[in-house]
């Protein structure tokens, strides 16, 4: 998928009932959300290319990680979030630091 479908995307789950504190907290709340989706589709991205060497592996999570800053960009225009660049790069290090240790972005 591309920046603008997942931006689609992260505006009809903002239209879903939610048990949120407040809306700001399902905004920050369907970021995330959006963040696991660009992780997730790394595994399709993966078997579309046949990639298999930890190099192609590595250039497949930087290109989600670009994609994820241009989906961050349309969101903090129109929901002024203040989301910072490299969200996906920090969500991997956060969730993840084992893969994010094999990907060199520690």
């Amino acid at each position: 998928m591309k920046a603008i479908e997942y931006f689609k995307k992260y505006k009809e789950k903002l239209k879903e009932p939610n048990e949120m504190d407040s809306e700001l907290d399902h905004k920050y709340y369907c970021v995330v959300s959006s963040l696991m989706d660009f992780f997730n589709e790394v595994k399709t991205i993966q078997l579309a290319r046949k990639a298999k060497s930890d190099s192609a592996m590595i250039a497949i999570m930087n290109e989600q990680n670009l994609k994820a800053n241009s989906f961050v960009k349309m969101v903090n225009l129109e929901y002024n979030l203040g989301i910072r660049k490299d969200a996906f790069k920090d969500f991997i290090k956060d969730q993840m630091p084992d893969l994010a240790k094999m990907i060199a972005w520690n």
